[in-house]
């Protein structure tokens, strides 16, 4: 359960420190750290605490807004066209899965069975 929250905060730092190298390195790196650090530690805990759910829910949803933001800021000022970065938002975080979190999938799974 906290190792999720430690993946957000390291996909938050490192898109930070990502942003040194180019405009768009924030928009690459955010998601493939969170989704090299689940490939790797491979987290499938459900969490029975409900505070601690909702509170990493709210933070994935919180990271979902903040990347859509941080998509579209970044290519309506370098490249003019706010609309690029929504359509790479939607591409990378939607389409690839990249900031799915696989708890949720396996909460959907456990809750059909």
């Amino acid at each position: 359960m906290e190792k999720e929250l430690i993946g957000r905060i390291l996909m938050v730092v490192g898109s930070i420190v990502s942003f040194k190298i180019s405009w768009w390195a924030p928009m690459v790196a955010a998601p493939l750290i969170f989704k090299v650090y689940i490939l790797m530690f491979c987290f499938t805990d459900r969490i029975y605490d409900r505070n601690l759910k909702m509170f990493l829910d709210l933070l994935t949803h919180a990271s979902y807004f903040g990347y859509l933001i941080m998509c579209v800021v970044l290519f309506s000022q370098n490249m003019g066209k706010w609309y690029f970065g929504f359509l790479s938002w939607l591409i990378v975080a939607q389409f690839l899965g990249f900031l799915w979190p696989r708890r949720w999938f396996y909460e959907m799974v456990e809750n059909r069975l």
